[in-house]
């Protein structure tokens, strides 16, 4: 017992000085016993200063409070008390090192050393971390409250269990939902769904919220008297510790008059564009007829004087037109209708049609047009040729109305390219009167033009370059201008544009014809340093040495030397009207030269202008030159020309108008009587065919009864519209895979939509401009000339047709060859949209018929490369792997265009009418079913004759035609079938 008491006498002191919180021991009489380390510490006074002494001396303070009466009740009760910081905060003056005022609870009770003598244990508790944190909670918690009211005088917020049960609204939801606090809480969600979302779209947001994420957007609700708002709203989910949603915390905001608003403004743009609509349609029937007759009466004998005047009128109309088309633009803009296309483009047409549409202008201020394309730009690209061109007529428009003299340059090039797309960079420059630096800030401004004089001397509605802006804008790139008064104007624009499958990418890429050029040495001889250098960049990019020159005599020197040293020139590109020595005379000292040396060297002479090549190839010494160039010069053009190896010098293929279309059969449907003589006479002049109906419902009658080849139908029409009438052809038999094109002075976006969607196949607005008939009729009907054969040319790679090899497996029957190429080209549309329905339809067998019969048509033809791409195709089926599609079409595409080069000339034979009478058909049956069963070519006289018969009225003609079209659209089976038939009738009848 002893050593227990020692023991603890011993431990006593060691606990008492080293706890972690205060303590004071008092006597009865409230003297200062005893204190540990930690008062001395925080209070700054040591024990022996203080020991014997009252409390109240130390601390007076502390001590008047109610300290001094916890000590005293338990001196004299025996009674414990716990003095609470919250009420009497910081009783005894205790600090910390730093000085800060240590927050304290003070536990006062009593110590009964034995019956007559009790002791005072004050115990001091630092809590000061536990005060701030306590303070802080509330600090957080009255924040929060102050949130919660501040969301609520604008939220609407509810909370709902994973069940989707309501377990927590504020006012506002039941303001909005016109439902009682009561009525909300323990309800489903579902009690405010309105019936105007989807199943899919709550799918949707449960697929989202479960999983955790967040989700917003915009929900209609119904209120209690059935009434609809709409909430901008957001879910959050709370998650539990499984990863399952606890709860979900929905705040959302009345949008309701936002929505009204938009209804509002979407109905006034749909109004607004109906009326621009109708005002466009309106304006351009009769500018549609005003251009037709004044171009009809321009064609007529005319004085100088009216001829003047009517080439005025036909000028001022144009303009309105462009005006038109200009607001037109702006306010679909403005109405968020402009949308664009993702189709492939072939970057150089483009060029071209924009450069042919200014050559007239450009030829008579005395201007020269260069055109650059990067050999590093693809041929081919994805986007809207239409905007593009548009973008591009309206900056070199500028260029060519302010530019007198000098030269305009317009060049594209690729800036940047990942996997999936390009980012193309277009240059208009000119050496034009140039725009004030105070100007070109107000260039892409609407109705605003950079002088006002501008406007008085060269006309113009203020609106192209925004136009301009707007687009480029919308295609993903950026426009800027560089211009120096009196010095000329840079406009340089990107656009970001889509990549295509490097199938399409045929032309001028092709490994082998780079290897036939490759190493060769060319002279490009031309005084404008530009022209120069344009050509030399191209040809060193295909691996061709180029050398230049910049005169004749210069040339005719180089070619000397070259010839010297045993290094001849392979080509030589000439440009026509240089000072000194003109083009054509060059070359005839060059073939001069080269005779009097008595050398057979193959030097192809390529002459280039940018003038009247009809009035060049009028010339004197034009016999010398193995062909004729346009500037500005394309790739395609430059790289083909080098390959060919004749050049057609005689007629200018390029002269549109002077196209016929001898045999065309076209409806046209038109209700305005002015309109139809102004397209009538067009095409009748041009051999076609016309029969006109003056309504949709007449138009159906008549493609009952009649066969046509092409159909040109209004839109806006009395009895029976455009759109009802084309899909009513649709369901005929005959009207199945007729071309039908719009015609029309509705130019709307919406408008071509409804076009497309009724199934039409093309789009001309009105006006009606020649350039668009002819461009509709050579897309789908080949057009012939007068000239004879062989003043034509195949324009070809030689990788996509080899006509010798198909004329020698035709027997070196050239008439023959030429009918069966105008057959095959006839038909190539629709094999394309034949392969992409079966492709579509997933059928297999067909397909492979389908593909089998043109493999084995092509390579009797010579048309190698599409022969070769049927093959490829064919291998791809059997095996079930991904299909060359883009590679077929571009193939058949090029394998058309390049046929129909080579069939400019061709007009096809007449044909004896009383033939047909005379003609054994159960022989000709017989010979027909030779060549069906075995899918061969059917010779040219057979085809005659079938096409001869099928036209008659005899009883078997009927079926014939029926055969006729299953040959035309290479439907082995479907012509067997019919041909079975026929010749067991006349079988039958035979034996009878």
């Amino acid at each position: 017992m002893a050593s227990s008491n020692t023991l603890i006498q011993e431990l006593y002191p060691a606990i008492f000085e080293n706890c972690q919180f205060g303590l004071v021991v008092l006597d009865t009489q409230e003297n200062v016993i005893d204190w540990n380390d930690w008062v001395t510490k925080f209070s700054g006074r040591k024990l022996e200063d203080i020991k014997g002494k009252q409390l109240q001396d130390i601390f007076p303070l502390a001590m008047s409070g109610s300290l001094g009466r916890a000590v005293k009740l338990a001196l004299s009760r025996g009674m414990s008390s716990v003095i609470s910081h919250t009420l009497n905060p910081n009783i005894l003056p205790l600090f910390s090192v730093s000085g800060a005022a240590i927050d304290q609870q003070l536990k006062v009770q009593p110590l009964n050393v034995n019956e007559h003598n009790r002791l005072c244990l004050i115990q001091i508790t630092d809590i000061t971390a536990a005060v701030k944190r306590d303070k802080q909670l509330l600090e957080n918690l009255a924040e929060m409250n102050f949130q919660k009211s501040a969301l609520d005088q604008h939220a609407i917020v509810a909370i709902t269990d994973a069940k989707g049960t309501i377990t927590y609204v504020n006012d506002l939801f039941c303001h909005i939902s016109q439902y009682s606090r009561e009525e909300l809480l323990g309800n489903n969600h579902r009690l405010i769904n309105s019936g105007v979302h989807p199943k899919e779209f709550f799918r949707d947001m449960f697929h989202s919220i479960t999983r955790g994420k967040i989700w917003a957007g915009d929900i209609c609700n119904r209120a209690k008297n059935g009434d609809l708002y709409w909430v901008s709203t957001t879910i959050v989910p709370d998650m539990g510790k499984d990863g399952k949603p606890k709860r979900y915390f929905a705040i959302r905001a009345d949008v309701t008059k936002l929505k009204r608003a938009e209804e509002a403004a979407n109905a006034a743009a749909i109004a607004k564009s109906q009326f621009l609509a109708n005002m466009s349609h309106e304006i351009r029937t009769p500018m549609n007829a005003m251009l037709g007759l004044t171009r009809q009466v321009l064609e007529t004998e005319l004085t100088h004087d009216q001829r003047d005047q009517l080439n005025k009128v036909s000028t001022s109309s144009q303009a309105l037109v462009c005006i038109i088309n200009d607001i037109l633009d702006f306010s679909r803009f403005e109405s968020g209708y402009m949308v664009l296309e993702q189709v492939p483009v072939k970057l150089e047409a483009v060029l071209m049609e924009v450069s042919n549409l200014f050559g007239a202008q450009i030829d008579e201020k005395g201007i020269e047009l260069f055109v650059e394309i990067d050999p590093d730009t693809p041929l081919y690209i994805s986007g809207d040729a239409l905007r593009l061109a548009q973008i591009l007529n309206n900056l070199l428009g500028n260029a060519v109305k302010f530019t007198d003299h000098g030269e305009i340059y317009v060049s594209v090039q690729t800036e940047r390219r990942d996997a999936e797309s390009l980012l193309l960079s277009f240059t208009v420059k000119d050496t034009g009167i140039g725009i004030s630096p105070e100007h070109i800030k107000l260039l892409f401004k609407p109705f605003v033009q950079a002088d006002n004089s501008t406007t008085r001397k060269f006309g113009g509605s203020g609106l192209g370059l925004s136009i301009v802006k707007k687009l480029v804008e919308l295609m993903g790139g950026d426009i800027e201008v560089h211009s120096v008064f009196g010095h000329g104007s840079t406009f340089k624009f990107t656009i970001k544009a889509g990549r295509v499958p490097d199938e399409m990418q045929l032309p001028y890429k092709v490994h082998h014809d780079l290897q036939r050029l490759r190493g060769k040495r060319v002279l490009v001889v031309d005084d404008q340093e530009t022209s120069r250098h344009i050509l030399s960049r191209l040809l060193k990019a295909w691996g061709i040495q180029s050398v230049t020159a910049e005169s004749g005599d210069e040339a005719l020197l180089l070619i000397a030397q070259a010839d010297w040293e045993n290094q001849p020139f392979y080509a030589v590109l000439l440009d026509w009207r240089m000072p000194g020595k003109n083009g054509l005379e060059v070359a005839t000292e060059i073939k001069r030269q080269l005779k009097g040396r008595g050398k057979d060297v193959e030097l192809k002479l390529l002459m280039v202008t940018a003038y009247d090549k009809q009035a060049l190839l009028n010339s004197s010494g034009v016999e010398c030159v193995d062909g004729v160039l346009n500037k500005p010069i394309v790739p395609s053009v430059l790289f083909d020309a080098l390959l060919r190896r004749q050049i057609p010098q005689n007629k200018d293929l390029d002269k549109h108008t002077d196209r016929t279309f001898n045999g065309l059969r076209v409806l046209l449907v038109e209700d305005h009587d002015l309109n139809q003589e102004v397209a009538a006479n067009f095409m009748k002049k041009r051999g076609v065919a016309v029969t006109v109906a003056s309504h949709g419902g007449e138009a159906v009658e008549i493609i009952k009864h009649k066969t046509f080849d092409l159909v040109f139908m209004d839109l806006h029409m009395p009895v029976m519209g455009g759109i009802e009438a084309t899909q009513l052809i649709r369901e005929l038999p005959q009207g199945r895979n007729l071309p039908i094109v719009a015609m029309t002075a509705a130019v709307l976006e919406e408008d071509r939509k409804k076009c497309a969607d009724a199934g039409m196949d093309d789009f001309i607005s009105k006006p009606v401009e020649p350039k668009d008939l002819l461009r509709v009729m050579s897309r789908y009907f080949l057009v012939s000339d007068q000239a004879e054969l062989a003043n034509s040319t195949v324009l070809r790679n030689e990788s996509i047709l080899d006509l010798a090899r198909g004329l020698h497996r035709l027997d070196g029957d050239k008439v023959l060859q030429q009918r069966l190429l105008l057959h095959f080209s006839e038909r190539c549309q629709f094999i394309a949209k034949r392969f992409e329905t079966l492709i579509s339809d997933a059928d297999t067998e067909a397909l492979i018929e389908l593909i089998h019969g043109l493999k084995g048509v092509s390579a009797n033809l010579g048309a190698v490369g599409l022969a070769e791409a049927c093959r490829r195709v064919l291998e791809e089926v059997k095996v079930g792997g991904k299909l060359s599609r883009a590679h077929f079409e571009a193939t058949l595409l090029e394998t058309r265009t390049q046929i129909q080069q080579y069939l400019m000339d061709y007009t096809p034979p007449n044909m004896d009418n009383q033939v047909a009478e005379s003609v054994s058909i159960t022989e000709f049956l017989g010979e027909l079913e030779r060549f069906i069963s075995k899918q061969e070519v059917i010779p040219d006289d057979l085809q005659a004759l079938l096409a001869q018969l099928a036209d008659s009225e005899l009883p078997y003609s009927p079926g014939l035609r029926q055969l006729q079209h299953y040959l035309s659209h290479f439907d082995h089976q479907g012509a067997g079938e019919v041909l079975t038939v026929l010749m067991s009738n006349f079988t039958n009848k035979h034996d009878e």
